[in-house]
């Protein structure tokens, strides 16, 4: 499980690594922000989506579907806690 945990750290390094790279074509500061937003924004974009569906707004609910199906969910790569505390994770369950 700790594996597991690590291996899925240094994905979701990665991934915010290719994101940091794609906007790094662009001047210092908003590539800083661009890259920052969207890390943020990725691994917050599930609680975005179930907010969006709380509120019922059709445009918010519009916008936050598309920012969910668009950003990568890092979201999935954090098992940190269930790996310190010895609880299943999606990554020790059997398909038995």
């Amino acid at each position: 499980m700790i594996f597991a945990s690590v291996l899925l750290s240094a994905l979701e390094v990665a991934v915010v690594n290719a994101v940091m790279t794609f906007f790094s074509t662009s001047p210092l500061r908003s590539s800083a922000l661009c890259s920052r937003s969207a890390s943020v924004s990725a691994t917050l974009s599930g609680d975005l989506l179930e907010f969006a569906q709380a509120f019922r707004g059709a445009g918010f609910t519009a916008v936050s579907s598309v920012g969910y199906y668009l950003l990568p969910n890092l979201a999935l790569f954090n098992v940190r806690s269930e790996a310190v505390h010895g609880l299943p994770s999606w990554t020790t369950t059997s398909t038995r």
